[in-house]
């Protein structure tokens, strides 16, 4: 039985048409937001990766560029009722890669889940590697990777046994051939998306 929850990391990523696609100015990363938000600022570009990423702590937010993908972090720890996630995403897109043609955006999340049973690590590991694996070690975790193709959306799960009474799941959802939607509905996307996560956990036999 799972006894809490909380979430720990969230971002979402775009992904472009590579051919179409320019890295933004440094100086209209920089322009992004000013006064209160912008304070503290930190801009790394590196030339060689195809990379620039915008620090901004004030808002913990972080702004990855690599190539043709833009990720955006929330840094904040926030549970989703106090993130400026959606916010944040979609100002970017707005005000710098609006006139790129979006190949596929996603959520990624990462979410720790406290357990009321003890699970038996040593238990889940036999049926994949046996006895002999083990000799001379101990196993200090475990876990298991599957991909499900939904109605709207592919969804990827990795889900990593922590510690005996832990889970940590990281899923990600990829939307392709969709536009990038607006604030609210990435609000509700995002809200979605952890609250799902409950009805996969319910079905975690070994909690």
């Amino acid at each position: 039985m799972i006894t809490s929850k909380s979430l720990h990391h969230a971002n979402i990523a775009l992904i472009f048409n590579e051919r179409d696609f320019a890295l933004p100015e440094s100086a209209d990363l920089m322009a992004l937001y000013r006064g209160a938000d912008a304070k503290g600022a930190r801009l790394v570009d590196d030339a060689v990766l195809r990379a620039k990423v915008l620090t901004l702590p004030a808002i913990q937010t972080r702004f990855t560029v690599e190539h043709s993908r833009l990720r955006i972090d929330d840094e904040s720890g926030a549970e989703l009722a106090k993130s400026r996630l959606a916010k944040d995403a979609r100002h970017a897109y707005d005000a710098l890669f609006k006139r790129y043609p979006l190949g596929a955006w996603g959520i990624n999340m990462d979410i720790y889940f406290r357990t009321q049973n003890l699970i038996q690590l040593r238990e889940l590991f036999l049926p994949y590697f046996g006895e002999e694996a083990l000799t001379g070690a101990d196993i200090l975790d475990t876990g298991i990777q599957f991909t499900l193709k939904r109605k709207n959306f592919v969804e990827v799960w990795f889900v990593k046994i922590t510690a005996p009474l832990e889970v940590a799941v990281h899923v990600n959802r990829h939307f392709r051939g969709v536009d990038f939607p607006d604030e609210k509905w990435l609000e509700d996307a995002l809200e979605k998306c952890y609250n799902e996560t409950d009805k996969m956990m319910e079905h975690f036999r070994f909690a």
